[in-house]
């Protein structure tokens, strides 16, 4: 008869897992059942130390009421390898195909079930720890007293919060939190995403539609830090303000702060940034009108561009229409601006160029 599952289980101290091996009943069996044997129990045993491992890793920033109620995925990554190097997760994958097949003895399939083991897992990441990484994430962002915005890139990727290495190579598209997000997003809009995970989500603070652009705060926040750093590293603590249009942040994912800048100089000469941001950017020192040196000509341009890297001639065409004329500002009798036409004229009156000559 088999053993009872208790009999394979013991408990361990504040909810750690624990097994006793079973007792043979076969004295007399041949040396090779006994060895094939033994090996199973030493890989059973590496399941529960890869199982309490997790356990503490993910349970690591928990309350002690939220540690109660973890629960493992009941999966192991198919690459993971002990640290001593063996194979684990193919070693899994081994039980669920001797499963499938009905070759798994009972006993075994007692034990494996006892803890929590998974005959069927759809991917390395399940939704409990895709959650808790999204805590992580919601957890950085507001670290400093900002308020987070509700979304996630959606190339952003996780920091192996949980210990799918060493040994496992996971698909990016499990390791991307932007994506399950999205993913998550989806089901919700088609009706499809369960109520819990509904009311586990929205506890957070996920937003079900948000803008494909990131939020003006989080852009605005990156700008400060930006103009802060030029200040520093000017020997007068000034920052020209201006950010070079092809610039982006170091941060994950990378953000096109100059852009971004050049929408806001947009809008404001159209009228229609609002003007909490109109202050706000002028508090942190933005200039809406970026002004240029010694160019007389549409060719000379070309020649400042090359030697000011914060001077950008197509983004300022783009851009830049009208702003002397909304900030009632007096350009410069050397600057340029823009007319109707998107094309590059002189702001005072200077003498015409001369005609090209007639060709041959």
């Amino acid at each position: 008869s088999h053993q009872s599952p208790l009999s394979y289980m013991k408990p361990a101290a504040q909810g750690t897992l624990s097994y006793m091996k079973p007792q043979s009943s076969a004295r007399g069996a041949p040396s090779a059942t006994l060895q094939s044997q033994q090996k199973w129990d030493d890989m059973f045993e590496c399941l529960v130390h890869f199982i309490e491992e997790t356990r503490e890793k993910c349970t690591k920033c928990l309350s002690d009421a939220e540690k109660a109620t973890w629960i493992w995925d009941g999966n192991v990554p198919t690459s993971y390898k002990t640290p001593c190097g063996k194979a684990l997760g193919r070693w899994i994958n081994n039980q669920r195909s001797a499963k499938a097949k009905g070759t798994l003895k009972d006993d075994r399939e007692v034990r494996l079930v006892s803890t929590g083991l998974k005959w069927s897992v759809l991917t390395t990441n399940s939704w409990r720890q895709m959650v808790r990484e999204l805590e992580i994430y919601v957890n950085e962002q507001t670290k400093n007293g900002q308020m987070w915005d509700g979304n996630v890139p959606t190339n952003y990727k996780i920091k192996s919060n949980f210990p799918t290495v060493p040994g496992a190579e996971d698909a990016d598209d499990e390791k991307n939190l932007g994506r399950w997000v999205n993913r998550q997003r989806s089901l919700f809009q088609a009706g499809k995403l369960k109520k819990d995970r509904q009311r586990d989500l929205e506890r957070i603070g996920l937003k079900w539609s948000v803008l494909l652009t990131t939020s003006w705060s989080t852009m605005f926040e990156s700008l400060k830090v930006y103009a802060e750093e030029k200040r520093k590293a000017s020997p007068h603590n000034t920052w020209d303000g201006n950010v070079p249009a092809n610039f982006k942040t170091r941060t994950n994912p990378p953000l096109s702060l100059g852009r971004w800048v050049n929408r806001q100089r947009s809008a404001f000469a159209k009228g229609r940034l609002k003007q909490e941001y109109v202050e706000k950017l002028e508090v942190v020192g933005l200039k809406w009108v970026i002004h240029t040196r010694h160019v007389r000509t549409v060719d000379n341009v070309a020649d400042a561009a090359d030697e000011n890297d914060d001077f950008d001639a197509g983004e300022f065409v783009r851009n830049n229409n009208n702003l002397a004329q909304q900030k009632s500002a007096v350009a410069p009798s050397n600057g340029i601006m823009l007319n109707g036409t998107n094309s590059l004229q002189q702001v005072s009156s200077l003498p015409p160029l001369p005609p090209l000559p007639p060709p041959g």
